[in-house]
């Protein structure tokens, strides 16, 4: 996932438009946004999970 987002990144800022608003910087507002909650939220599942083994 990671690296394709990278990857779109890039290519969305070759592509922009300088008259458009750029949606890679929306992208690299909100992916560091999402990977920070996926992460709480898998590092919370794991917690759960061992506290019920």
């Amino acid at each position: 996932l990671g690296l394709y987002t990278l990857l779109d990144v890039v290519f969305s800022f070759k592509n922009a438009d300088p008259g458009q608003p750029n949606p890679w910087l929306l992208k690299l507002i909100l992916f560091p946004l999402f990977h920070i909650s996926y992460g709480i939220g898998s590092l919370y599942g794991l917690v759960s999970m061992h506290k019920y083994k």
